[in-house]
């Protein structure tokens, strides 16, 4: 009786803590720019953020990334 208790909080915990991880890595926001105009987009700042795996967009010469990533962003890329 109590190895089958133990056995089910074990589980009950497991999947609490990978529902939690899967629904909280993924960015939400919408894309802001970060790069672009007058700074140019060096190729290290784009393989700092695959390294990272902070999602990010190239138009017209200008670098987008998620608005609720600009902290991480910060902390990698600078």
């Amino acid at each position: 009786m109590k190895k089958s208790i133990i056995s089910l909080l074990c589980i009950t915990g497991l999947t609490i803590i990978m529902i939690t991880y899967f629904t909280t890595r993924g960015y939400s926001g919408e894309y802001v720019q970060w790069l672009g105009n007058s700074n140019p987009i060096q190729p290290k700042y784009l393989e700092l953020l695959e390294r990272n795996d902070i999602p990010y967009k190239v138009k017209e010469n200008k670098l987008y990334i998620p608005e609720d990533a600009v902290d991480k962003v910060i902390m990698c890329c600078s």
